[in-house]
């Protein structure tokens, strides 16, 4: 029965994606597809995918049903129930639990010690920084050190809720592509109701960004990449998914971020390099990358998207005046920052500087940026952590690491990014080693056959 399920997904998604693109599939169509996808998914999987990405699902269900209670902490909690096999190990990781308590602590007193706890959007983004930091430190955790996670699925439902995204927001804004290479509607339609209904807070909550979009579909084509043993025609099938999908989404970030983790993927985390001899070889792949980087480049230009161009040409004025806002704090509060939050009290309506680095020096000063990078690098060396770390079924975990961190170059704010964190204190040594022993103590107590 499971073979005949996942048989039948690898069918259906590319349907939907095309039906999806000629605005013929309605929601509820696809929430049952992904209802059904995690229903006939192994639990650990289900988890981790409610855990990481509960929270968008369940703010675009009630958005869609507004009658039904469906809330990401929630989902989270439902996340957390069901891989709390897993966390039977967590107890042992003292290096991830100091790690992520220092980490949160600081952002905790870096906001109560500041001006910013007057104003509202404070106490909202420190308290979504602590929580989304426990849940995906959670998650990852049990990605990681599971060996009963099912990447293909969980790959398959996160395309299913990129569809889900994009038909919320054709709901939402009453639009929809012209044809199948319409890769302009969306990011201009968000573009044009942002401005036109600037004050029109119910809308623009509802609204889901596409950048969120892009990057879903991104992180479900890396995780099935990063796995060591790929089944080409799979590889080829979600690749080209996952390319529609984020060219759809109009995410300079996403598209880029394609091609970047392809290239990643032929080159770095690539299985000879896990071997002593695979190190010779580096050059190659080096030499290969930058081929693959102009190839990619030339076919950006070829897809003859503005937004596309004019990135390349011209960069982006208005996420360089943020940089410079944010780098203008920065030097007004050099030591510890502005504060959590800090940014939108100071700039009123800014939000966020769209850098995650630059982020932290206004916010947390050099003080906080230089404490930060101690407790990472401590975690990393004391765990032997290095670039090629596989999970306990043997992906590269870092691959996956990538998305997040192309993400958060460009945009997201602590809220968001506190994921970055979450990922590296996730990563230890001492779970699987504790799953092997107690594997092996089992084993040791069953009694031989007495003929």
């Amino acid at each position: 029965m499971t073979n005949i399920v996942n048989k039948f997904f690898i069918v259906l998604i590319p349907l939907l994606v095309i039906g999806v693109a000629f605005n013929m599939v309605p929601f509820i169509v696809v929430l049952t597809a992904l209802l059904v996808r995690l229903a006939f998914s192994d639990k650990y999987t289900t988890g981790v995918f409610l855990l990481i990405f509960g929270g968008i699902l369940a703010s675009t269900i009630r958005f869609e049903f507004p009658s039904i209670p469906a809330y990401g902490l929630l989902f989270n909690f439902i996340g957390l129930i069901l891989i709390c096999g897993q966390l039977k190990y967590f107890r042992y990781e003292s290096s991830s639990i100091l790690s992520m308590g220092l980490v949160l602590l600081y952002f905790f007193f870096s906001f109560i010690l500041s001006p910013n706890t007057n104003d509202y959007r404070g106490p909202l983004k420190i308290s979504g920084i602590i929580i989304n930091g426990i849940m995906m430190l959670f998650g990852y955790y049990a990605f990681i050190h599971s060996s009963k996670i099912s990447y293909e699925k969980l790959a398959q439902a996160l395309f299913l809720t990129t569809l889900l995204l994009l038909i919320h927001n054709m709901n939402l804004l009453g639009c929809a592509p012209k044809n199948f290479y319409d890769y302009e509607w969306l990011r201009k339609s968000i573009g044009d109701v942002m401005h036109s209904h600037a004050n029109d807070d119910k809308l623009l909550l509802e609204l889901v960004n596409y950048q969120v979009v892009g990057v879903t579909a991104l992180f479900g084509l890396c995780i099935y990449l990063s796995q060591l043993t790929l089944n080409k025609v799979k590889v080829i099938l979600y690749s080209l998914i996952a390319l529609q999908l984020v060219l759809t989404s109009g995410a300079r970030q996403a598209i880029f971020g394609y091609f970047i983790i392809v290239i990643l993927r032929l080159t770095i985390f690539n299985k000879s390099n896990l071997t002593f001899g695979g190190l010779g070889n580096k050059l190659k792949y080096i030499v290969l990358g930058v081929v693959l980087v102009f190839v990619a480049l030339g076919f950006i230009e070829q897809l003859n998207l503005d937004f596309l161009t004019n990135t390349l040409t011209e960069g982006d004025v208005g996420r360089d005046m943020l940089k410079v806002m944010g780098l203008n704090l920065f030097f007004k509060h050099p030591l510890f920052g502005a504060g959590i939050a800090g940014f939108n009290h100071v700039y009123p309506g800014m939000l966020y500087p769209h850098n995650f680095f630059i982020e932290i020096l206004c916010e947390c000063g050099a003080i906080g940026a230089i404490f930060l990078i101690v407790v990472v690098i401590r975690h990393l060396y004391k765990e032997h952590i290095n670039l090629l770390y596989l999970t306990q079924q043997g992906s590269f975990f870092f691959l996956i690491f990538a998305v997040t961190a192309i993400r958060m170059f460009v945009s997201n704010d602590l809220t968001s990014s506190i994921e970055i964190f979450s990922m590296i204190f996730a990563c230890s040594s001492a779970a699987n080693k504790l799953a092997d022993e107690e594997l092996q103590s089992h084993e040791d107590k069953i009694p031989e056959n007495i003929e």
